[in-house]
């Protein structure tokens, strides 16, 4: 059962190490230099995040005030025309009245 083990460990050596060493391209290795950063890298790094965070709440604060007023501001519309309909059909009636009335005079 051991030598199942390290056949299968052998196995997976091989299939992820060919011998030669592996380059470590983003790593942070000790090469003794270390590189510094400006302060606008610096800043940026430290702050994107946050300040994308906030204008995006903004934003959507924004949309959702604005999606309120014009639903308001729709309502009141919608209100006003329905009140100036009921006005002018009580109108039309009373006209209508006043001219049947007037054909049965005579």
């Amino acid at each position: 059962m051991n030598s199942l083990r390290s056949i299968n460990a052998m196995r997976a050596m091989r299939r992820f190490s060919n011998g030669r060493p592996q380059l470590r391209f983003n790593s942070t290795g000790t090469t003794g230099v270390e590189k510094q950063n400006s302060k606008h890298v610096d800043f940026y790094k430290t702050f994107t995040r946050p300040i994308s965070k906030v204008l995006l709440l903004a934003v959507f604060t924004y949309q959702v005030a604005y999606w309120g007023w014009v639903r308001l501001e729709k309502d009141e519309v919608k209100r006003v025309r329905n009140g100036e309909i009921k006005v002018l059909e009580e109108e039309l009636k009373d006209l209508m009245e006043k001219k049947e009335q007037e054909k049965a005079k005579p």
